[in-house]
């Protein structure tokens, strides 16, 4: 956003499906380390939008 005015859109669905695809399939650890990894909630819950998947 730049002064209310969006700047660019970009559909990363076709990369997030990728990575859960992966995820599942056992080829990649979950990014998040699973549901029992410590501070799980908070990771889940954050709202600062900082958060990174793998490539």
């Amino acid at each position: 956003m730049d002064g209310g005015h969006v700047r660019e859109r970009r559909d990363r669905s076709p990369e997030i499906a990728e990575i859960r695809r992966a995820v599942v399939m056992g080829e990649i650890p979950e990014p998040d380390g699973g549901r029992g990894a410590p501070d799980w909630v908070s990771r889940t819950f954050d709202q600062d939008y900082g958060r990174t998947f793998p490539r």
